[in-house]
């Protein structure tokens, strides 16, 4: 962050104070933070699996009517 002083936690820096200010939930972001690379492509394939899934979903029902 180029306004984080090094050393800093960037979650203490003006960007994440603005980000907040302006009513944006960190929450999510503080959450994937914390996740490995990994987990967070894994948890990412699942999503869209889960999107795919209800696309189907949806198109099943659509031929139907």
């Amino acid at each position: 962050m180029p306004n984080t002083p090094a050393g800093q936690n960037p979650l203490e820096g003006p960007e994440w104070r603005a980000a907040m200010a302006m009513g944006i939930d960190m929450s999510l972001v503080e959450l994937n933070l914390q996740k490995t690379p990994w987990e967070r492509m894994l948890a990412h394939d699942e999503a869209l699996e889960f999107a795919q899934e209800l696309r189907k979903a949806g198109a099943r029902l659509y031929e139907q009517a």
